[in-house]
Protein backbone atom coordinates (compact mmCIF):
# COMPACT_ATOMS: atom_id res chain seq x y z
CA UNK A 1 0.00 0.00 0.00
CA UNK A 2 1.48 3.73 -1.24
CA UNK A 3 2.04 5.69 1.49
CA UNK A 4 0.03 9.85 0.83
CA UNK A 5 2.10 12.17 -0.68
CA UNK A 6 1.63 14.77 1.94
CA UNK A 7 3.89 17.90 2.64
CA UNK A 8 6.20 15.77 5.19
CA UNK A 9 7.64 13.48 2.40
CA UNK A 10 7.80 16.47 0.32
CA UNK A 11 10.45 17.36 2.58
CA UNK A 12 11.53 14.04 3.15
CA UNK A 13 12.52 14.08 -0.63
CA UNK A 14 13.82 17.68 -1.00
CA UNK A 15 15.94 17.88 1.99
CA UNK A 16 18.51 15.04 1.26
CA UNK A 17 20.13 17.13 -2.02
CA UNK A 18 19.83 20.32 -0.06
CA UNK A 19 21.91 18.98 2.70
CA UNK A 20 24.48 17.52 0.69
CA UNK A 21 24.99 20.42 -1.10
CA UNK A 22 25.30 22.55 2.45
CA UNK A 23 27.97 19.81 3.05
CA UNK A 24 29.95 21.14 0.03
CA UNK A 25 29.54 24.82 1.06
CA UNK A 26 30.12 25.15 3.92
CA UNK A 27 33.83 22.59 3.31
CA UNK A 28 34.57 25.19 0.62
CA UNK A 29 34.21 28.12 2.41
CA UNK A 30 36.09 26.26 5.21
CA UNK A 31 38.91 25.88 2.79
CA UNK A 32 38.40 29.72 1.84
CA UNK A 33 39.16 30.33 5.14
CA UNK A 34 42.11 28.79 5.65
CA UNK A 35 43.38 30.25 2.29
CA UNK A 36 42.61 33.75 3.60
CA UNK A 37 44.25 32.78 7.28
CA UNK A 38 47.44 31.43 5.44
CA UNK A 39 47.88 34.22 2.61
CA UNK A 40 45.73 37.05 3.86
CA UNK A 41 47.00 39.39 0.31
CA UNK A 42 45.25 36.60 -1.85
CA UNK A 43 41.72 38.85 -1.25
CA UNK A 44 42.93 41.80 -2.65
CA UNK A 45 43.30 40.12 -6.00
CA UNK A 46 39.98 38.80 -6.87
CA UNK A 47 41.40 37.09 -9.92
CA UNK A 48 44.18 35.20 -8.58
CA UNK A 49 41.92 33.87 -5.42
CA UNK A 50 39.19 32.83 -8.15
CA UNK A 51 41.60 30.60 -9.87
CA UNK A 52 42.87 29.00 -6.43
CA UNK A 53 39.20 28.20 -5.17
CA UNK A 54 38.92 26.73 -8.37
CA UNK A 55 41.92 25.03 -8.92
CA UNK A 56 41.08 22.99 -5.85
CA UNK A 57 37.19 22.48 -6.53
CA UNK A 58 38.04 18.71 -7.11
CA UNK A 59 39.85 18.64 -3.86
CA UNK A 60 37.27 20.64 -1.73
CA UNK A 61 35.07 17.90 -3.56
CA UNK A 62 36.12 14.87 -2.51
CA UNK A 63 36.39 16.25 1.36
CA UNK A 64 32.92 16.71 0.95
CA UNK A 65 32.12 13.46 -0.29
CA UNK A 66 33.90 11.56 2.49
CA UNK A 67 32.01 13.76 5.18
CA UNK A 68 29.02 13.10 3.16
CA UNK A 69 29.25 9.03 2.70
CA UNK A 70 28.54 8.23 6.73
CA UNK A 71 25.98 10.86 6.98
CA UNK A 72 23.33 9.76 4.15
CA UNK A 73 24.54 6.16 5.19
CA UNK A 74 22.88 6.82 8.57
CA UNK A 75 20.13 8.57 7.04
CA UNK A 76 19.49 5.19 5.24
CA UNK A 77 19.71 3.31 7.95
CA UNK A 78 17.16 5.32 9.98
CA UNK A 79 14.64 5.06 6.98
CA UNK A 80 14.59 1.08 7.24
CA UNK A 81 14.25 1.03 10.76
CA UNK A 82 11.23 3.59 10.66
CA UNK A 83 9.94 1.53 7.69
CA UNK A 84 10.55 -1.86 9.85
CA UNK A 85 8.66 0.14 12.52
CA UNK A 86 5.64 0.48 10.96
CA UNK A 87 5.72 -3.00 8.96
CA UNK A 88 6.53 -1.60 5.65
CA UNK A 89 10.11 -2.72 5.06
CA UNK A 90 10.88 -4.51 2.24
CA UNK A 91 14.50 -6.36 1.66
CA UNK A 92 16.41 -7.04 -1.73
CA UNK A 93 17.37 -10.53 -2.22
CA UNK A 94 20.55 -10.64 -2.67
CA UNK A 95 21.28 -11.65 -6.46
CA UNK A 96 23.55 -14.53 -7.90
CA UNK A 97 27.25 -13.11 -8.20
CA UNK A 98 27.14 -13.39 -12.32
CA UNK A 99 24.22 -11.19 -12.20
CA UNK A 100 26.34 -8.09 -11.14
CA UNK A 101 28.30 -8.35 -14.48
CA UNK A 102 25.39 -7.61 -16.50
CA UNK A 103 25.61 -4.11 -14.80
CA UNK A 104 28.99 -3.42 -16.65
CA UNK A 105 28.05 -3.42 -20.18
CA UNK A 106 24.73 -1.90 -18.67
CA UNK A 107 26.87 0.92 -17.53
CA UNK A 108 28.81 1.05 -20.51
CA UNK A 109 26.10 1.37 -23.48
CA UNK A 110 23.68 3.76 -21.31
CA UNK A 111 26.88 6.03 -20.58
CA UNK A 112 27.17 6.45 -24.65
CA UNK A 113 24.04 6.63 -25.63
CA UNK A 114 23.46 9.32 -22.99
CA UNK A 115 26.63 11.06 -24.34
CA UNK A 116 25.99 10.62 -27.86
CA UNK A 117 22.16 12.07 -27.76
CA UNK A 118 23.34 15.35 -25.34
CA UNK A 119 26.20 16.03 -28.64
CA UNK A 120 22.86 15.71 -30.57
CA UNK A 121 20.89 18.03 -28.42
CA UNK A 122 23.90 20.32 -27.74
CA UNK A 123 23.57 21.56 -31.36
CA UNK A 124 20.35 23.31 -30.42
CA UNK A 125 21.70 24.88 -26.98
CA UNK A 126 22.87 28.47 -27.14
CA UNK A 127 26.23 28.94 -26.06
CA UNK A 128 25.71 30.44 -23.07
CA UNK A 129 24.73 26.85 -22.23
CA UNK A 130 27.38 25.36 -23.53
CA UNK A 131 29.48 27.64 -21.85
CA UNK A 132 28.39 27.13 -18.17
CA UNK A 133 29.33 23.24 -18.96
CA UNK A 134 32.70 24.51 -20.40
CA UNK A 135 33.56 26.22 -17.35
CA UNK A 136 32.46 23.26 -14.89
CA UNK A 137 34.36 20.86 -17.74
CA UNK A 138 37.81 23.01 -17.48
CA UNK A 139 36.98 22.68 -13.31
CA UNK A 140 36.32 19.21 -13.16
CA UNK A 141 39.59 17.76 -15.14
CA UNK A 142 42.01 20.90 -13.74
CA UNK A 143 43.41 17.94 -11.01
CA UNK A 144 45.25 15.25 -11.44
CA UNK A 145 44.07 12.17 -12.79
CA UNK A 146 44.18 10.17 -9.42
CA UNK A 147 42.12 12.99 -7.74
CA UNK A 148 39.27 12.99 -10.30
CA UNK A 149 39.25 9.23 -10.73
CA UNK A 150 38.26 9.00 -6.84
CA UNK A 151 36.07 12.04 -7.10
CA UNK A 152 34.51 11.67 -9.98
CA UNK A 153 35.14 8.05 -10.46
CA UNK A 154 34.21 6.57 -7.53
CA UNK A 155 33.49 8.12 -3.98
CA UNK A 156 31.38 10.78 -6.04
CA UNK A 157 28.82 7.97 -7.33
CA UNK A 158 28.77 6.41 -3.68
CA UNK A 159 27.30 9.34 -2.01
CA UNK A 160 25.29 10.54 -4.78
CA UNK A 161 23.82 6.78 -5.52
CA UNK A 162 22.86 6.99 -1.33
CA UNK A 163 21.38 10.79 -2.05
CA UNK A 164 19.32 10.31 -5.19
CA UNK A 165 18.36 6.98 -4.82
CA UNK A 166 18.55 5.67 -1.68
CA UNK A 167 16.89 8.60 -0.48
CA UNK A 168 15.00 10.23 -2.66
CA UNK A 169 14.18 7.69 -5.20
CA UNK A 170 13.12 5.00 -2.21
CA UNK A 171 10.93 7.79 -0.55
CA UNK A 172 9.39 8.80 -3.87
CA UNK A 173 8.88 4.86 -4.14
CA UNK A 174 6.85 4.34 -1.25
CA UNK A 175 3.97 6.96 -2.52
CA UNK A 176 4.34 5.96 -6.17
CA UNK A 177 5.20 3.73 -8.79
CA UNK A 178 8.04 2.91 -10.87
CA UNK A 179 8.01 5.56 -13.65
CA UNK A 180 6.77 8.27 -11.49
CA UNK A 181 9.05 7.87 -9.18
CA UNK A 182 12.42 7.20 -11.53
CA UNK A 183 11.25 10.31 -13.32
CA UNK A 184 10.95 12.71 -10.31
CA UNK A 185 14.61 11.42 -8.96
CA UNK A 186 15.98 12.22 -12.18
CA UNK A 187 14.88 15.57 -12.74
CA UNK A 188 16.14 16.23 -8.93
CA UNK A 189 19.36 14.59 -10.26
CA UNK A 190 19.67 16.68 -12.66
CA UNK A 191 18.86 19.86 -11.80
CA UNK A 192 21.60 18.85 -9.30
CA UNK A 193 24.59 19.26 -11.96
CA UNK A 194 23.43 23.10 -12.45
CA UNK A 195 24.11 23.10 -16.13
CA UNK A 196 21.58 22.04 -18.91
CA UNK A 197 24.49 19.71 -20.71
CA UNK A 198 24.66 18.20 -17.24
CA UNK A 199 21.05 17.84 -16.63
CA UNK A 200 20.21 16.02 -19.73
CA UNK A 201 22.83 13.33 -18.46
CA UNK A 202 21.94 12.89 -15.53
CA UNK A 203 18.35 12.58 -16.64
CA UNK A 204 18.70 9.72 -18.86
CA UNK A 205 21.21 8.17 -16.08
CA UNK A 206 19.03 8.41 -13.36
CA UNK A 207 15.96 6.71 -14.71
CA UNK A 208 18.56 4.21 -15.61
CA UNK A 209 19.87 3.86 -12.41
CA UNK A 210 16.88 4.03 -10.68
CA UNK A 211 15.77 0.53 -12.55
CA UNK A 212 18.93 -0.70 -11.37
CA UNK A 213 18.67 0.07 -7.96
CA UNK A 214 15.04 -1.74 -8.11
CA UNK A 215 16.63 -4.85 -9.55
CA UNK A 216 19.45 -4.81 -7.19
CA UNK A 217 19.99 -2.02 -4.49
CA UNK A 218 21.96 0.46 -3.54
CA UNK A 219 25.08 -1.86 -4.48
CA UNK A 220 23.81 -2.35 -7.94
CA UNK A 221 23.09 1.27 -8.61
CA UNK A 222 26.31 2.46 -7.15
CA UNK A 223 28.51 0.07 -9.21
CA UNK A 224 26.60 1.28 -12.07
CA UNK A 225 27.55 4.78 -11.68
CA UNK A 226 30.63 4.00 -10.85
CA UNK A 227 31.43 2.14 -13.93
CA UNK A 228 30.54 5.02 -16.01
CA UNK A 229 31.76 8.05 -14.38
CA UNK A 230 35.29 5.81 -14.42
CA UNK A 231 34.94 5.34 -18.17
CA UNK A 232 34.22 8.28 -18.95
CA UNK A 233 37.17 10.12 -16.37
CA UNK A 234 39.49 7.72 -18.01
CA UNK A 235 38.69 8.23 -22.13
CA UNK A 236 38.93 11.94 -21.47
CA UNK A 237 41.92 11.78 -19.95
CA UNK A 238 43.37 9.46 -22.35
CA UNK A 239 41.86 11.79 -25.75
CA UNK A 240 42.69 14.42 -23.97
CA UNK A 241 40.14 17.65 -23.28
CA UNK A 242 38.00 19.24 -25.90
CA UNK A 243 36.05 22.04 -24.87
CA UNK A 244 32.59 21.84 -25.90
CA UNK A 245 32.83 25.62 -26.61
CA UNK A 246 35.11 24.76 -29.47
CA UNK A 247 32.88 22.06 -31.12
CA UNK A 248 31.70 22.37 -34.31
CA UNK A 249 28.79 20.92 -34.62
CA UNK A 250 28.83 20.01 -38.43
CA UNK A 251 26.34 17.77 -39.92
CA UNK A 252 28.43 14.86 -40.29
CA UNK A 253 29.08 15.29 -36.45
CA UNK A 254 25.38 15.32 -35.69
CA UNK A 255 24.75 12.18 -37.80
CA UNK A 256 27.54 10.05 -36.33
CA UNK A 257 25.99 11.27 -32.72
CA UNK A 258 22.84 10.25 -33.98
CA UNK A 259 23.92 7.23 -35.15
CA UNK A 260 25.53 5.96 -31.87
CA UNK A 261 22.95 7.15 -29.73
CA UNK A 262 20.22 4.88 -31.84
CA UNK A 263 22.86 2.02 -31.31
CA UNK A 264 23.47 2.29 -28.28
CA UNK A 265 20.21 3.20 -27.32
CA UNK A 266 19.09 -0.35 -28.45
CA UNK A 267 21.74 -2.31 -26.89
CA UNK A 268 20.99 0.12 -23.64
CA UNK A 269 17.67 -1.25 -23.69
CA UNK A 270 18.61 -4.86 -25.06
CA UNK A 271 20.37 -4.86 -21.31
CA UNK A 272 17.75 -3.34 -19.37
CA UNK A 273 15.00 -6.24 -20.61
CA UNK A 274 17.84 -9.08 -19.72
CA UNK A 275 18.53 -7.78 -16.55
CA UNK A 276 14.90 -6.91 -15.70
CA UNK A 277 14.21 -11.27 -16.79
CA UNK A 278 16.52 -12.80 -14.57
CA UNK A 279 16.37 -10.47 -12.02
CA UNK A 280 12.62 -10.94 -11.30
CA UNK A 281 13.37 -14.91 -11.22
CA UNK A 282 14.92 -14.44 -7.70
CA UNK A 283 13.72 -11.15 -6.52
CA UNK A 284 10.23 -11.69 -5.75
CA UNK A 285 10.60 -8.59 -3.42
CA UNK A 286 11.24 -6.26 -5.75
CA UNK A 287 9.79 -2.95 -5.66
CA UNK A 288 8.80 -2.48 -9.88
CA UNK A 289 4.84 -2.45 -10.15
Amino acid sequence: MKRKFTFVELIRVIYPPVLYLTIMSVVLLGFEYLLVANNPTVVSDSNRFNEIINSKTLETNLVSVMCSIPVFSALMYYDVQRDKSRNEYIKWQTQKAWKYLLIIPLAFFSMVFGNDLVLVLESFMSQNMLDDYARVEKIIYGSSFIVVLLSSGVLGPIVEELVFRGLVYKRLRKCFGFFSSAIASAIIFGFFHLNMVQFVYAFIMGIIMAFVFENYGIIGSSIMHMTANTIGVVVSFHNGLESNTATEFSSEVIISALYGACVFGIFTVLFIIVINAVCAKDNNSKMIA
